[in-house]
């Protein structure tokens, strides 16, 4: 098969989060212990950005933007896993939205 998948699960509804880029790091809201995951169990999350961005995970993150932190290009679904209880830093080029999913 060609290319990437870019499959997710389909939630209840609840559970993104928007979080307003520009050239300041925004942090997001903290990654919350989904239902049915138990604590200290990787949590799958989806990030997409309308613009490219950088992000970071941690306790109070500050992301920068200067090859610091991971580089991502807009509209390409992120998928990773962390542990619940940090949150992302975030930060772009210029204004835009990077979307947050937990447990997708």
């Amino acid at each position: 098969m060609l290319g990437n998948d870019l499959g997710a699960d389909v939630l209840a509804g609840g559970q993104s989060q928007k979080v307003i880029v520009s050239v300041a790091s925004a942090a997001s809201a903290v990654i919350a212990q989904p239902v049915g995951f138990p604590p200290g169990v990787p949590v799958p999350v989806v990030l997409i950005g309308d613009v490219p961005f950088w992000v970071r995970y941690a306790t109070a993150p500050t992301a920068v933007a200067d090859g610091t932190d991971q580089y991502w290009p807009a509209n390409l679904p992120l998928r990773t896993q962390v542990i619940a209880g940090k949150q992302f830093g975030l930060i772009a080029g210029g204004a835009g939205n990077v979307y947050i999913t937990p447990g997708a």
